[in-house]
Parts: C-alpha cells; sequence; structure tokens
C-alpha cells in the first residue's frame, strides 16, 4: 500500500499557524486555525508525496475545480450520514494516539 487520497476534496483555508515546538517539547510543531471554503476540488496529482510521510510541510497538489450542478435536489439526507460520518471520525480520532486531530468545536450537528 502507497499513499491513498480522497479524489474529491473540499478547499481549506488557512487563518493562523502558531509554532509551539518549544512550549511542548517538540511534541507537536504547530496549531492552527483554519477554515473550510464553499468549494471543491478535484486532485489531479500531489507534487510532493514525500512531505505526507516526514510531515515537514503541507501537501501541494495539482488540483481542477468542482462544479456544483445539482443546487435543485434535495441532499439532506446525504448531509446528515456525512454529518453522522463526520462524528465517527473524531470518535475514532479522539480514541486513537494520532496527533492530528479534529478540534471539538468543528463537530455537531452543523458543519457548513
Amino acid at each position: 500500500g502507497g499513499l491513498q487520497l480522497a479524489v474529491t476534496c473540499p478547499v481549506f483555508y488557512l487563518e493562523t499557524l502558531k509554532e509551539v515546538s518549544e512550549q511542548t517539547n517538540d511534541s507537536v510543531k504547530y496549531v492552527c486555525v483554519h477554515k473550510v471554503l464553499d468549494r471543491r476540488v478535484k486532485l489531479k496529482r500531489v507534487l510532493n508525496p514525500s512531505r505526507w510521510f516526514d510531515r515537514s510541510s503541507y501537501l501541494v497538489a495539482e488540483y481542477e475545480e468542482c462544479e456544483d450542478t445539482d443546487d435543485d435536489v434535495n441532499t439532506s439526507e446525504e448531509e446528515a450520514r456525512v454529518i453522522a460520518l463526520w462524528n465517527e471520525v473524531h470518535s475514532l480520532q479522539s480514541k486513537s494516539e494520532e496527533e492530528v486531530r479534529l478540534a471539538e468545536g468543528v463537530v455537531g450537528s452543523d458543519v457548513s
């Protein structure tokens, strides 16, 4: 198995980045705040895949914009399933020892 990423992704906008390695004895390097923009992209190619393993920076990718074509379709059932899965991911992350986790405030019934 190699690196596997979702093909269609939300776009995250980094609002703040704070270096905290000195405060955490190098166990955590950065704390960031970001928001999810109201757009999606389709990944074409990751330009620096080795960064996934060494975590020295963000992944950089080639992408193309996705266009919504179903604005008139009721997607409330699908949205409810996504929220349930999102909450399940958060629950699993809380039980794991993974350093990168979803913050408490982003999980709930409203993920917009």
